[in-house]
């Protein structure tokens, strides 16, 4: 006998139920427990797919496939951005960033431990 699914565990099965990717077995405990589960019966609703009214989608004009391919053959590299650093200037900036960074982090802290006087002491 198999084990009746809980809640959590058929809305976790749910969309694998909807696209028919479960099991026979699988598919038989979440159909049993949608039956007697009003809620996850609900939730299923939600999930079924959208009817396709709009039906096929439009032809692609005459000549737009060849004009793509056109522009992705025949082009030359395009040219780099201006604000591409060179190497010399990365690791300048790198360095400055370092120096920034090892100014606003705290070092460790030193203070002096006052002890009490002997005297003070019980």
């Amino acid at each position: 006998m198999t084990r009746w699914l809980r809640c959590w565990e058929t809305r976790n099965l749910l969309d694998l139920f909807v696209d028919g990717r479960l099991t026979r077995d699988q598919g038989h405990r979440v159909e049993d427990h949608l039956a007697a589960c009003p809620a996850c019966a609900l939730e299923l609703e939600g999930l079924k797919p959208l009817p396709l009214s709009a039906g096929a989608p439009p032809a692609m004009p005459a000549g737009l496939a060849a004009a793509i391919l056109k522009e992705f053959e025949g082009g030359a590299a395009p040219e780099l951005p201006s604000w591409r650093l060179s190497p010399a200037q990365a690791a300048g900036l790198a360095a400055a960033a370092l120096l920034l960074l090892a100014q606003t982090v705290p070092g460790p802290v030193t203070r002096a431990v006052q002890r009490p006087a002997a005297e003070a002491l019980p």
